[in-house]
């Protein structure tokens, strides 16, 4: 049954993700006559998951570099470490950002972000090139609709006791 309910997921988030990267965004820039409109590139040809997420949000980019990454670079830090930081945070606010609506902390999303990471470093090496996108397209298709699984199951067994979720 997973794969069936899968397919749909995964459409959702990316008419969701078009209809508010390039849609609202461009249609808010229209209106504050903001110059520059690049808030993406392309990320679906990205052959890492670093490349991908640095290419699938590039105003949140741009303010990452400029105002963690750099500092901390004139702080001292090592490169490896600021980049280890602002990665870090960037998960714990994508957390955050679902959190909040559900009234539930889990660590799901900053959990797959990391694993993420580790994926990466492990297996960046081996995959580059088109097998890098396939492993990218991997991620895009299986991280989110398990994540939305795990707060959906997480969510129901906080509020299975109110009527509006009775299964009879």
């Amino acid at each position: 049954r997973l794969p069936f309910f899968q397919a749909p997921n995964n459409f959702i988030w990316i008419i969701l993700s078009y209809w508010f990267c390039h849609s609202v965004l461009n249609f808010m820039g229209e209106l504050l006559k903001f110059g520059d409109r690049e808030f993406y590139a392309d990320w679906w040809n990205s052959d890492n998951l670093n490349r991908f997420w640095t290419t699938l949000n590039l105003p949140f980019h741009k303010w990452s570099m400029r105002h963690v990454y750099k500092p901390l670079l004139i702080q001292g830090f090592p490169q490896w470490q600021a980049q280890v930081i602002v990665y870090m945070m960037s998960a714990a606010l994508c957390e955050y950002v679902i959190a909040i609506p559900l009234e539930m902390f889990r660590f799901w999303i900053f959990a797959t972000i990391v694993l993420q990471a580790k994926m990466t470093l492990l297996l960046g090496r081996f995959f580059s090139g088109n097998y890098g996108n396939c492993l990218v397209w991997l991620c895009v298709l299986m991280g989110p609709p398990i994540a939305v699984l795990t707060y959906l199951h997480d969510y129901y067994m906080l509020n299975r006791e109110s009527t509006a979720w009775s299964l009879y």
